[in-house]
């Protein structure tokens, strides 16, 4: 059953979570790879922009609060 709140179980446990008006947050053994291929994270945590307001792509570096993201 899918969680109702917008999260996302994945099958080994891992967890993807749309912070309110903010980045998505990912729990879980992740690689964030470049159009390459080529990967350019790996992490069991970390936060992605959703604001597109970043300068640190794709990660999110807080610009969101400036930029007054709001989600739908």
């Amino acid at each position: 059953m899918q969680p109702t709140n917008g999260d996302v179980k994945a099958p080994d446990g891992g967890e993807i979570r749309p912070a309110r008006d903010g980045p998505l947050y990912i729990r879980g053994e992740t690689q964030v790879e470049a159009e390459d291929g080529r990967v350019i994270a790996e992490g069991f945590r970390m936060a992605l922009c959703r604001c597109g307001a970043t300068k640190d792509v794709p990660f999110c570096d807080g610009s969101h609060h400036a930029a007054v993201f709001r989600d739908r």
